[in-house]
């Protein structure tokens, strides 16, 4: 009888430990999966295109004022702040602020690159003026610097995609329809 309840013993702590491992490794499976989770979503993020600065680069000043700014900065390791912008006029440039992170974006436009067909000017235009600021704001902490899709009215910004240590998400219609034109030029997240 005592060798049956040692015997019992020894199987209910072997069945014990075994059930303790496999829920550490299923833990530290499901960890590893969150972060790779987290690592692999910084891997879909489309990035503006940046265009060379140098000493020799000039900039085309603008007076016509910013509609849309499609951004990526960083002040981490040094300032950097470069994108895409659409003009009032319809008019596309890149722009990159270089080391130089204190100017506006019309301040450092460097090469135009397209133009918004008429239609989708006009869309882009007004929905700019009835756009609802409903941003939803999620901090996800993750460290990468700031992408930013925005209409721009003087210093102020109506964010309608940004990336980043904070989510940020517009989900009016409005807004989808916005991004949707967006796509078209090349400017999404």
């Amino acid at each position: 009888m005592k060798n049956k309840g040692v015997m019992f013993g020894v199987i209910f702590g072997v069945i014990a430990v075994v059930s303790l491992i496999i829920v550490l490794v299923l833990f530290n499976n499901s960890a590893q999966n969150q972060k790779d989770k987290k690592d692999s979503s910084l891997d879909n993020l489309h990035y503006p295109e940046r265009v060379e600065v140098n000493d020799d680069t000039d900039y085309v000043m603008t007076e016509d004022g910013l509609l849309i700014e499609y951004s990526f900065s960083n002040y981490a390791w040094g300032n950097t702040y470069y994108g895409k912008v659409i003009l009032n006029s319809g008019d596309i440039y890149l722009f990159d602020c270089g080391e130089d992170g204190e100017k506006a974006s019309n301040d450092c436009l460097v090469k135009k690159v397209g133009t918004v067909e008429e239609a989708d000017l006009f869309t882009l235009k007004s929905k700019g003026d009835v756009l609802q600021k409903e941003t939803s704001t999620k901090n996800v902490a993750q460290d990468f610097g700031e992408l930013l899709i925005a209409y721009k009215n003087g210093n102020q910004n109506l964010v309608l995609d940004g990336k980043g240590d904070n989510r940020i998400v517009n989900d009016t219609k409005d807004a989808k329809e916005v991004l949707t034109i967006l796509k078209k030029y090349d400017i999404y997240i």
